[in-house]
């Protein structure tokens, strides 16, 4: 199991995904709290918890991935290649129509 994120970038959005040696990704966003400091329930990246809201099954290829991600709100396309401790991932929001480029660093649990 890997996981990613940009937690590095700290004028982006922060976004976890967790990749699955079954074809499982899942992603998580964390929420603000009250002290306006992020928090992140695990639990949320987990492929089998009731808590886990966005997830989706991934091709992989090479070192290139292939994923939908898909919630209540709707889906977004990722596409990237994998390199030394990093996953360079292009995106579509199918929700709002907006694209970028992010590098998502590998992160430790």
């Amino acid at each position: 199991m890997m996981g990613y994120s940009n937690r590095q970038n700290l004028n982006d959005i922060h976004i976890y995904f967790r990749f699955y040696p079954d074809g499982t990704v899942t992603a998580a966003l964390p929420v603000p709290g009250s002290d306006n400091k992020y928090t992140l329930s695990m639990k949320e990246l987990d492929k089998d918890s009731k808590e886990c809201a966005i997830k989706g099954k991934y091709v992989l290829k090479g070192n290139k991935v292939e994923f939908k991600l898909v919630d209540k709100n709707g889906s977004a396309d990722f596409s990237g290649q994998f390199q030394e401790n990093k996953v360079l991932l292009k995106s579509h929001s199918n929700i709002n129509g907006k694209d970028s480029m992010i590098t998502y660093d590998f992160y430790k649990w």
